[in-house]
């Protein structure tokens, strides 16, 4: 079974483990609202079933709302593997911090080196 990123955060939250704050946008716009909402610095990434975003580009950090409105309008335009994404996570880039202080789950397919 393959989950987007917010589908699986969202049945953690069901059990109470925390994820980073943060939420989902369509649009550049909404990008930046979420990042105004919760604060900067932060993380946007493509919703897409793919391995690699990072490596597709596909995964940018914002130091300001602008800046994260930017880089969704820039994700949102990528043409990846499984096509355009529709929409993008905006996450709290301090994740460490404010999630991992107690025990640790990490879900998805993982490459130290390739």
């Amino acid at each position: 079974m393959r989950f987007y990123e917010f589908e699986s955060r969202q049945l953690l939250g069901k059990f109470g483990i925390p994820s980073p704050q943060g939420g989902v946008a369509k649009t550049a716009a909404e990008a930046q609202e979420l990042a105004e909402k919760i604060g900067c610095p932060v993380v946007v990434k493509a919703h897409v079933l793919v391995r690699g975003r990072g490596k597709l580009d596909a995964v940018k950090f914002a130091d300001s709302p602008e800046q994260a409105g930017k880089a969704a309008a820039e994700i949102l335009a990528l043409e990846l593997p499984s096509g355009k994404p529709v929409s993008v996570a905006v996450e709290k880039k301090d994740l460490v911090r404010s999630v991992c202080d107690g025990p640790q789950v990490a879900f998805g397919q993982f490459s130290l080196a390739e």
